[in-house]
């Protein structure tokens, strides 16, 4: 089998793999790294098509521009599995070295020989072959470590062979010596070709295996979530309309008019729980259809805390509790949508008021820690139990529960607040306090990210 021959193996080879990966990927869109991937093997395929046609076509054509598209199918290469594999790559040191490796190839195009051609050919595999193999050397998943790390590694030491080989030559018999040694490479390089396809195969293959598991866990959650909407829906509706329509039966009866007076307020502090309840079940649906948009800019933070207190105030005043609050820095900002983030000051307060008893207590504090500013909310209420808070960090939705005075409380509201915290960059955590209730800490970026 000639030199020839054997480019156009790989060639076919190659492109039967560019076919088979086209194929697979057209059923997955937008797969990571799949592009690098396709572009690597289709250089390969073209660049060792027109290497067997250099007795045909101009050498600018075949050799040289062969050459050009071969040097950088290794950044391709790298570049694939490390996004395939969800590698970070800030720097992309494959680029750039194969920018080098360009200018190399222009320079040994102009005035080296075959020779010399072949010994920068076959370093250039070395160095970025070599890079493939240490960079993969380091990752966690044991199998695609061994099958990418063995397979660069063992192309970049056929490469060190290669010079070796080729150093070694006198200049006046080299090209005999160098297409005899460069047929043993390319049989090695179809080898390579398998190798490294099958071990792409196999990863691709554990990825969607992955990805298939991760979205039944998505729809188990998502169907949970559905259930028990449903049954913080029918549970929690029934209790502010019971009440409601029993006050009314109640005030209509009534003739004096101080106790009518005293059944209208509390039949006014069931209507707005119920109102507030709806709005979180509008929220809850948007956050879960992607709906919320988040215009982010600078807030202040005294202006958002103290507008949020007064409008909850009503709620406090008529359970006696007072909220405190810490002296605020006026000129304090913090980063985020100031729409989402009232919500979440104002959801987290009414839910303190609701679990707190009558003559209580709820108390805002204010921290700056580094780059995030920490809005803390502790109150001498019921508390979160450590099955619920455990639950919340979960992510689960919590189950109804009761305030002090008998008010609704629901899951809904905190799982709104993560929903919104997060979209505005920041995180939520919730606490025992030291004293009897709550302890909430949640972070805002102060600056944009």
């Amino acid at each position: 089998m000639d030199i020839q021959t054997l480019n156009y193996s790989i060639a076919f080879l190659t492109f039967t793999a560019f076919f088979i990966s086209l194929l697979m990927f057209s059923k997955i869109r937008n797969f990571p790294g799949s592009l690098q991937w396709l572009l690597s093997i289709l250089n390969i395929s073209i660049g060792n098509f027109l290497l067997g046609l250099r007795d045909v076509i101009p050498d600018l054509l075949s050799i040289h521009l062969a050459n050009l598209l071969l040097y950088f199918v290794p950044a391709f290469m790298i570049q694939s599995f490390r996004l395939l594999l969800g590698i970070p790559n800030k720097i992309k040191i494959e680029y750039w070295l194969s920018g080098i490796v360009f200018i190399g190839f222009v320079v040994t195009a102009e005035i080296g020989s075959t020779r010399e051609r072949v010994i920068y050919y076959s370093l250039v595999n070395i160095l970025m072959w070599g890079w493939g193999g240490v960079t993969f050397l380091f990752i966690k998943e044991i199998k695609a470590k061994l099958l990418i790390s063995v397979n660069f590694f063992s192309t970049s030491i056929l490469s060190l062979v290669n010079v070796i080989s080729s150093w070694n030559m006198e200049r006046n018999i080299s090209l005999l010596h160098i297409h005899g040694f460069y047929g043993i490479y390319l049989l090695f390089m179809l080898g390579f070709i398998f190798a490294i396809f099958s071990s792409y195969v196999i990863i691709v293959n554990q990825k969607l295996m992955d990805m298939v598991e991760s979205e039944k866990e998505s729809l188990l959650y998502a169907n949970q979530s559905k259930e028990k909407l449903f049954n913080i829906i029918a549970h929690d509706l029934k209790g502010p309309f019971s009440a409601i329509l029993q006050g009314l039966g109640f005030a209509i009866e009534e003739k004096n008019l101080a106790e009518k007076n005293l059944i209208l307020e509390r039949i006014s502090y069931q209507a707005k729980v119920l109102f507030q309840f709806l709005e979180n079940i509008l929220r809850w649906v948007k956050t879960q259809q992607n709906g919320v948009k988040y215009n982010k800019t600078e807030i202040s933070l005294k202006e958002l805390i103290e507008g949020e207190i007064q409008t909850c105030m009503g709620m406090a005043n008529e359970k006696h509790i007072k909220v405190l609050i810490s002296e605020l820095n006026p000129d304090l900002e913090f980063y985020g949508d100031k729409v989402t983030s009232g919500t979440v000051i104002r959801n987290l307060l009414s839910n303190s008021i609701k679990f707190t008893p009558i003559h209580g207590s709820i108390q805002f504090f204010i921290q700056e820690i580094d780059e995030q500013v920490q809005i803390i909310i502790e109150d001498s209420g019921i508390g979160l139990s450590e099955t619920q808070i455990e639950s919340f960090n979960k992510r689960q939705l919590l189950n109804s529960t009761f305030g002090t005075q008998g008010e609704a409380g629901h899951g809904l509201g905190l799982a709104i607040c993560r929903e919104y915290v997060e979209g505005n960059g920041g995180t939520i955590q919730f606490e025992k306090s030291k004293k009897l209730g709550t302890k909430v800490i949640v972070s805002f970026p102060k600056q944009k990210n």
